[in-house]
């Protein structure tokens, strides 16, 4: 395996700390979404005095539409979250099936996002040590998947 295909699996496995904090980001802005844009269209929508019969037709056309505009915004979030919570998912696994040393010094350094100091003064491990069992993990998710380690990051 390559120096470069290390970096591609270390940075994969880097990115589930940046996942993490923007599908709490995302969570958050759909539920603004929904609470003061959606939910307020509603309303107003039922709210509306109804004029004459040619701009009522008109009136409730520009809601209809503005109301699929928001449900498409609704679902396009959504599917953000769930996507993004799915390579969270792949990468906490690849991780949860390591040996026991390489998945602590992973888990720490991956998903915890500890430095080389940290970790080793938590595990009770020299730096070095733990900078050998991170190799010997990135090497062993290449071996253990057989090459789809790279589709699956490439699919995301």
């Amino acid at each position: 395996m390559t120096r470069e295909q290390q970096r591609q699996i270390r940075k994969w496995l880097s990115s589930y700390r940046i996942l993490k904090r923007t599908v709490q980001l995302k969570e958050k802005h759909l539920d603004d979404f929904i609470r003061f844009m959606y939910n307020p269209l509603k309303e107003t929508a039922d709210k509306i005095v109804k004029p004459k019969d040619g701009e009522q037709e008109m009136t409730d056309e520009i809601i209809e539409k503005m109301e699929r505009i928001y449900l498409e915004i609704i679902e396009d979030l959504k599917q953000d979250l769930t996507d993004m919570k799915k390579q969270m998912q792949e990468i906490f696994n690849v991780i949860n099936n390591l040996d026991n040393y390489e998945r602590s010094v992973c888990f720490n350094r991956y998903i915890l996002g500890n430095g080389w100091t940290d970790i080793a003064s938590q595990l009770g491990y020299e730096i070095r040590q733990c900078q050998r069992y991170d190799l010997n993990a990135v090497r062993n998710i290449a071996k253990n998947y057989k090459g789809n380690i790279f589709d699956l990051i490439n699919k995301y």
